[in-house]
């Protein structure tokens, strides 16, 4: 192969690697030169990038560049990636060398005794979860002491169904790391890390020669993660959740509506066709605003790329559909507004009023731009549905006239409103910390209808009231309706079935029974009784003749079910340490380091830290370069937050905290002017729980610190020990990320 001089670098295309460049070559002119950032696939480079000269009559490509590869210096394995691009794992862990009896293991810890299960891992189609089990390390005993290495991969799982996942191959042949990327999969599974440690001739391992390469390092959810995807910029550049931009104020839609992405032959393009309206390309949509209702005329938009003005390949493009609106129901909308480019085409910090606004965007589509035309596909294109953040609640949408009954899921009740049954929800004091399987069948031999746990034995199920322990009865119960003849032939049986929460593991399992109509349920107790199910079951005119398969099971419970990392680590009591999952004062799970203080539109621009120290009552923190007015940014606006010299009293809790663990959390005052005078803010709980706090209710006074110390009891001889006091620095996570967006942030 010849290697000739190449051109100026302006004269490239640029491709991430050799197969998207040969898939791309049927456009390039001959003389074509191109550059392949990745270019380790062509056999004549081991690794890096390559410059390449196209030979349009031969089909062939000419090398004239590749990067110099320095050969003394060793492969750092350390910086390899092997997750996907777009993952991101939300919580950190690492690997202990340990034995349990004759095995040896590399065992998950990411927080001391505490037996986690998984970590969930955020990508572009949802989140997958990552499975935490223990890692056997398994290998034939060498017949003279050996070092051997091992690939450790695990799966990624669309929901958690079990502890297993993680395991270790061993590299029979290998004499170093192993060079691994995303496509290294074993069995589906992605690697996540490597092992080299020293296996004895007696088949023992040498923990303590075990090295570890923490590949899902490079993977890890940061504070400023930044997507544009999930985490994105507005027209104004404002960062924000696409996801949860709710686009109007003082107003909400009336009716839901869903749209079908279907591909456009030929064309690298969609169109978005609302679903279950008749193959109409419009519809009104009713708006309630603060002067009555009117109506937004949604549309099915088409999009092709080959008419899209700035859709650059390789680069995240979006359309933002902005619809108008009329006040007459019947009114022609025409059309819609459009705003194209690389962020979304509303300011994320104004909603609009529907009651003066004439349109507002209730549609986002967004696409990577492929570098090969014709390839896109219909799933490529990502819809943000602006409009599912502004819907009024169920029943106010029901009630508007427009939707019957179906049947089955919309029911008559009582007053002949509307209700969803499988939308009615548990009292919201209420968690429900195992889950379990509720099943239901009608018997026409005997007529009655049975409903019972699977397995089908009693169970008391333990929940949660308020932070208060308590558990409810399930069991078989058969409900005879042989006796309703007469009133239910013709009509729909309802039976609503539920159990009232104790603390003494008595049967309170019962039901009600509904002719007709849903059952009334306003004589049960709203604090202490669990609606756990409903069934519905139509009866002919002539009861013999009712159809066992018509029977409907609503498990209302389902929605009370704690989340699944509460359900798992139910421990009573759980050692503290600075990564501890902890109780706040309303007995919730809850993970101090993670606890956010401050607004989204809130950076700093300087960082800072704290001195500790503790005499006497009490905990001094002291800004390590004196009292400090922080320059911060809210709303793009530039302040000043005050830190200070401050005391940590054990004297602003409720009661004598001797011998005990407590919380305080600091808040700093963010003023227009730049002063250092004055102090900061500090909050209790009367019991020393962890006070939590939500990023909306912060204005003027951002949570930037929570300390956990052990409170020393004198009169046994106890004084404050350093090594007990832990700080949970929440500013970290309000330092600006972005140097390209503030030029002035500075670093201490």
């Amino acid at each position: 192969m010849r290697i000739s001089k190449p051109a100026k670098k302006q004269q490239y295309l640029v491709f991430d690697n050799i197969a998207d460049r040969d898939a791309a070559k049927k456009d390039f002119t001959n003389g074509q030169e191109i550059k392949v950032t990745d270019a380790s696939s062509d056999t004549n480079i081991e690794t890096g990038w390559a410059i390449y000269k196209y030979d349009q009559g031969n089909d062939t490509f000419d090398l004239l560049e590749k990067e110099e590869q320095d050969n003394s210096i060793p492969k750092d394995f350390r910086a390899i990636r092997t997750l996907p691009h777009n993952w991101r794992l939300e919580e950190d862990f690492y690997f202990v060398p340990t034995y349990l009896g004759a095995s040896f293991m590399l065992q998950p810890n990411h927080r001391r005794n505490y037996d986690k299960k998984f970590i969930p891992v955020y990508t572009p189609s949802g989140y997958k979860f990552m499975n935490m089990a223990d890692c056997y390390v398994t290998s034939q005993t060498p017949t003279e002491d050996t070092i051997q290495y091992f690939v450790i991969y695990s799966t990624f799982e669309d929901a958690w169904t079990s502890d297993y996942g993680i395991i270790s191959v061993h590299q029979k042949d290998a004499t170093d790391f192993m060079e691994v990327n995303e496509n290294t999969l074993y069995n589906g599974r992605y690697v996540i890390a490597q092992l080299k440690v020293l296996k004895k001739v007696d088949g023992t391992f040498d923990t303590s020669s075990a090295e570890i390469i923490e590949h899902w390092k490079h993977s890890l959810k940061t504070a400023d993660y930044y997507d544009g995807i999930t985490i994105a910029k507005d027209s104004h550049n404002f960062v924000h959740i696409p996801e949860h931009h709710n686009p109007l104020i003082n107003g909400f839609l009336l009716e839901d509506f869903d749209y079908e992405v279907q591909k456009i032959e030929g064309k690298d393009g969609v169109k978005l066709q609302l679903k279950n309206n008749g193959g109409a390309l419009m519809k009104n949509i009713p708006v309630q605003t603060t002067d009555g209702i009117k109506y937004i005329g949604v549309g099915s938009p088409t999009i092709d790329l080959a008419t899209t003005t700035g859709a650059e390949a390789g680069k995240i493009y979006r359309w933002t559909y902005g619809f108008k609106i009329a006040a007459d129901k019947d009114a022609t909308v025409n059309g819609w507004v459009t705003y194209g480019g690389d962020s979304f085409g509303f300011d994320a910090r104004r909603r609009e009023d529907p009651a003066t606004a004439t349109q507002f965007p209730l549609l986002v589509v967004s696409l990577k731009v492929p570098r090969v035309t014709g390839s896109v596909k219909a799933e490529d294109f990502k819809i943000y549905k602006l409009w599912k953040n502004c819907l009024a609640p169920a029943e106010q949408r029901l009630n508007l006239g427009g939707t019957p009954p179906d049947g089955i899921t919309v029911e008559p009740i009582l007053d002949d409103k509307l209700r969803v049954i499988p939308a009615m929800e548990n009292y919201s004091h209420i968690k429900i910390m195992q889950d379990f399987t509720m099943k239901a069948e009608y018997s026409s031999v005997v007529k009655q209808i049975k409903i019972y746990p699977d397995p089908n034995t009693p169970v008391d199920i333990p929940a949660k009231l308020y932070s208060n322990d308590r558990t409810f009865r399930i069991k078989n119960v058969n409900v005879a309706i042989g006796v309703w003849a007469n009133l239910i032939q013709g009509k729909t049986m309802y039976v609503a079935f539920y159990s009232s929460l104790v603390s003494d593991g008595s049967d309170k399992f019962s039901y009600k029974v509904g002719l007709g109509k849903f059952p009334d349920l306003s004589s049960l107790d709203p604090v202490n009784d669990v609606l756990l199910s409903v069934i519905k079951l139509p009866i002919p005119n002539d009861i013999n003749n009712t159809d066992a398969s018509k029977l409907v099971l609503h498990n209302i419970y389902k929605k009370a079910i704690a989340p699944a990392e509460e359900r798992i680590n139910t421990t009573a009591e759980i050692s503290v340490d600075k990564y501890t999952i902890d109780k706040n004062y309303l007995g919730q799970l809850s993970i101090p380091a993670l606890q956010i203080g401050h607004k989204v539109n809130m950076f700093l621009l300087k960082d800072f830290d704290f001195n500790i120290s503790a005499a006497g009552s009490d905990i001094t923190i002291t800004p390590r370069s004196g009292n400090q007015a922080i320059p911060i940014l809210v709303d793009g606006v530039r302040k000043y937050m005050r830190v200070a010299y401050w005391p940590l009293g054990t004297d602003l809790f409720g009661s004598n905290m001797a011998g005990k663990w407590a919380y305080w959390t600091v808040g700093a005052t963010i003023t227009d002017t730049e002063t250092t005078s004055g102090g900061m803010t500090t909050y209790t709980q009367p019991s020393g729980a962890m006070v939590e706090f939500r990023p909306d209710d912060v204005i003027s006074k951002a949570r930037i610190l929570t300390v956990l110390a052990y409170i020393p009891d004198t009169g046994q001889g106890e004084s404050w020990d350093l090594s007990k006091i832990y700080l949970f620095k929440h500013w970290k996570d309000m330092l600006a990320p972005f140097d390209e967006l503030w030029a002035e942030k500075v670093t201490p």
